[in-house]
């Protein structure tokens, strides 16, 4: 006679292999969320974006977004302003070198959109702005990537 019978030894199988898939995929989760060489802690990310001068009157339309893209991580709010694009990118451009970023460039897109990106260290904020009716909006991003190809990319501290 047998001690367990087929049936249970199937269940007890089923079992064990459910299980290991399950632990597999935790260590899988765990190696993923390991940050990679250089890339800073999201808590860094947030005291940077929290340090950047708001102008008076700006108003944050959305919560503060965290988001890791595997290369790629940052942290971004979305703004309305009273002020025009052109003052407002030159507020930007005048206040942030005050506080340790330094200008990367600056583009626009069809005349609609304006573009101006900062480093600091080997992070990178950005500022989109557009007109829209009586208010300008803008995002406003800080974002690490370890990829040179990227705009997003600035090789201080590296």
């Amino acid at each position: 006679m047998s001690i367990i019978s087929a049936k249970s030894a199937n269940l007890i199988y089923f079992a064990v292999v459910i299980g290991l898939i399950f632990l597999g995929g935790k260590v899988l989760e765990r190696n993923d969320a390991r940050p990679l060489p250089g890339q800073p802690s999201m808590s860094i990310l947030r005291d940077d974006f929290s340090a950047i001068p708001v102008p008076s009157g700006d108003v944050p339309i959305d919560q503060l977004t965290t988001f890791n893209r595997g290369g790629a991580v940052g942290v971004a709010r979305h703004f309305r302003a009273t002020s025009p694009v052109s003052a407002l990118l030159t507020y930007y451009e005048n206040e942030l070198p005050h506080h340790g970023w330094t200008l990367k460039g600056s583009s626009e897109a069809h005349g609609a959109e304006s573009t101006i990106r900062f480093c600091k260290a080997d992070r990178s904020l950005t500022i989109d702005a557009a007109r829209g009716g009586e208010s300008t909006m803008y995002y406003l991003g800080v974002v690490w990537t370890r990829s040179p190809n990227d705009n997003a990319y600035c090789a201080g501290g590296r």
